[in-house]
């Protein structure tokens, strides 16, 4: 059905080109099948058609971050805020928590909080956000925080719907957060971590923290899971110390 609505909406940009609802069609559709190329490039006609467009913003927002474009993302998501306040609306507190992960993704990790904060005070429940703090938490090495962070996102999950992708990070961030407890958390860990790498959606540094989580036993299998985060993230931001840890 998704590949479908992408067909019609490319049809539609044919038989309207420059037309911004056909372009925005055919951005949500290539959101739906995970085509950020094509989703930006559509949005970026929406916008450019209408600056005050709140929701071609965010839509531009989600393909730039699916594409890799942090600065882009968060550029886009801060201007969809805006325009939502400036109508005197209230934003989505899903919408807050992306606005969240954009920030953290460009090294701005207090306003990142502040936005999680806004998100869960929303939505107290909203498992996006959670998962964010957890993930403040363990960059600032504050691994009970971030265990008890988690947990409550797990049993959120129990009643809302999100795809692999979010039950991967949930499992990588508990690995990090055992870790961070040294010896006594390195079983803890290890499981976390095989849990995370058992989806296709695991995000590459699972690889690399179930690598150290090994790396005490000497083990074969932590040399091989530093080699499989490099095959996935060869400039990722733990590639230098995976290399040492392999020469």
């Amino acid at each position: 059905q998704a590949q479908e609505m992408l067909s019609e909406a490319r049809a539609l940009v044919r038989e309207a080109p420059g037309d911004p609802s056909a372009a925005l069609a055919l951005g949500e559709a290539a959101l739906a099948l995970y085509e950020p190329e094509t989703a930006v490039e559509a949005l970026d006609q929406v916008v450019r058609a209408d600056s005050e467009h709140a929701e071609g913003h965010y839509l531009l927002g989600r393909a730039k971050r699916m594409a890799g474009d942090a600065e882009g993302a968060e550029a886009a998501l801060r201007r969809a805020l805006e325009l939502t306040l400036a109508r005197g609306e209230s934003p989505a507190p899903s919408v807050l928590a992306l606005y969240a992960d954009a920030l953290l993704a460009v090294g701005q990790a207090e306003p990142a909080s502040e936005a999680y904060a806004a998100a869960l005070e929303a939505d107290a429940g909203l498992p996006e956000a959670l998962v964010g703090q957890a993930e403040l938490a363990v960059r600032s090495e504050r691994e009970d925080d971030a265990l008890e962070l988690l947990g409550r996102a797990q049993r959120v999950l129990e009643q809302r719907i999100r795809p692999p992708a979010m039950h991967a990070r949930i499992h990588t961030l508990a690995g990090r957060a055992h870790l961070l407890r040294g010896r006594s958390g390195e079983e803890d860990a290890r499981t976390a971590l095989r849990r995370a790498i058992e989806s296709e959606a695991a995000p590459p540094e699972a690889h690399f923290f179930l690598g150290e989580a090994l790396a005490g036993e000497n083990s074969p299998d932590a040399r091989a899971s530093y080699e499989r985060y490099l095959e996935l993230a060869p400039e990722g931001a733990f590639a230098a110390r995976a290399r040492r840890a392999i020469r």
